[in-house]
């Protein structure tokens, strides 16, 4: 049996809302959404504790490097890094800085 595709239907029908609706309503139906949505996503995503330590694995996983690439930026200072007994942990704090950082010095060289 031959399956039918089907076409994207928009979930809202927007165009009648857009020509019908009072530009006060509009916004207000805007900033009704968009403090909805922030409400989500701050709830889903609480922002990182700075002083918060994690190990070489996470840290590699949060900046996107592999383990060889975050040894290589630590051993270059781009990212601090604090022993613990024989550990190797990093504050989150020091990797949202070295973010900036990284993207800097690729910028730089190219």
């Amino acid at each position: 049996m031959r399956q039918v595709r089907q076409q994207w239907q928009p979930k809202r029908k927007w165009n009648r809302y857009f020509l019908t609706g009072p530009v006060a309503d509009l916004q207000g139906y805007i900033a009704q959404t968009i403090q909805r949505e922030l409400s989500v996503i701050l709830k889903a995503d609480p922002a990182p504790d700075p002083d918060e330590l994690v190990t070489r694995k996470q840290a590699a996983q949060y900046l996107g490097l592999s383990l060889p690439t975050l040894h290589e930026y630590t051993m270059r200072g781009l990212v601090t890094a604090y022993r613990l007994g024989s550990r190797v942990r990093y504050r989150k704090g020091d990797l949202l800085n070295c973010l900036l950082k990284v993207q800097t010095v690729k910028h730089r060289a190219a």
